[in-house]
């Protein structure tokens, strides 16, 4: 018989589990002959000599609330295993690493970030620059909506875009996208020869073109995004300075770029809190004059 190590997982046959919850397992020994074992997890006050066979080893672990969700990313990932090692005195050193994948529980309703209930807008006026850099050619007003920035899965985000031309150039289109975000934390000194960095990449969760704008006209565009039932939850906290994911909506008039934040988590906020606790404009989107008709329109 040959040495040998295996690790299996005893509740969980796909080998997910979700943060807070107990890996529990069997480290399993195969040795060809007599071994004197030590433990390092804790105290013992002599060695145990172990017999040729076999031999399994039970283990658990509690995960933390905090841990960031598996993720295999283009600038970086977040993976998880155990690992066992029998180290022979005057041997070889056996390792075996088993891995698994660990699933983020974010109930919207427990978050302590307020501001998920309440609608995010974004108003401003910027050059229109239709040559890039050069040849600005006036503003375009943007004002951005949505009616709450926390979100669950298969919820659908309701957006609203007014824009107003002071340009003497026409638009021919405009895009609206449900992006994303990846950002991954590269530690350093921070001195010149080891910076810390920050990498990012965006991802088109949904994306479309929409309608374009006329010197001197106005337009409104509405336009609605289902979140997919099966993708990352944002882990703006916790474990954000190592690597964070987190979604926008991303609205782009030519080089502008008009961006709200949302979150995206497994439990949605709950309806009567949410119409309760939101503070709707006097006049929501200039036409609805009601909480109540603010909520229903946007959802």
């Amino acid at each position: 018989m040959k040495m040998s190590i295996k690790i299996s997982f005893n509740n969980s046959s796909d080998k997910c589990y979700l943060t807070n919850q107990t890996i529990e397992g069997t480290v399993e020994i195969a040795i060809d002959k007599d071994l004197k074992i030590r433990g390092k997890s804790s105290f013992v006050d002599r060695r145990k000599i172990e017999m040729s066979g076999i031999h399994n080893y039970n283990f658990q672990c509690v995960l933390p609330d905090t841990l960031p969700e598996s993720v295999e990313g283009v600038n970086g990932y977040v993976r998880y295993y155990v690992e066992a090692t029998l180290d022979v005195e005057r041997g070889k050193t056996l390792k075996h690493k088993e891995d698994f994948s660990v699933i983020k529980f974010v109930d919207l309703n427990e978050s302590t970030n307020y501001d998920l209930r309440s609608p995010a807008e974004i108003n401003e006026s910027r050059a229109l620059r239709i040559l890039g850099c050069f040849g600005k050619s006036g503003f375009v007003e943007v004002k951005m909506r949505v009616a709450k920035t926390g979100y669950a899965f298969g919820e659908t985000i309701h957006v609203r875009v007014d824009l107003i031309s002071k340009s003497k150039d026409d638009v021919k289109v405009t895009k609206l996208a449900l992006k994303q975000v990846e950002q991954c934390y590269i530690p350093g000194n921070g001195d010149f020869f080891d910076p810390k960095l920050t990498a990012f990449y965006f991802k088109n969760i949904d994306s479309r073109v929409t309608a374009g704008l006329k010197s001197g006209d106005s337009v409104t565009i509405i336009e609605k995004f289902k979140i997919p039932e099966k993708m990352l939850v944002s882990n703006d906290h916790g474990y954000d300075q190592v690597f964070r994911i987190r979604y926008i909506i991303c609205f782009k008039i030519y080089h502008n770029r008009f961006e709200i934040p949302i979150t995206i988590g497994n439990v949605a906020l709950d309806e009567d809190k949410l119409r309760s606790n939101t503070i709707y404009p006097e006049k929501w989107f200039g036409f609805v004059q009601t909480k109540h008709e603010a909520f229903e329109y946007l959802n």
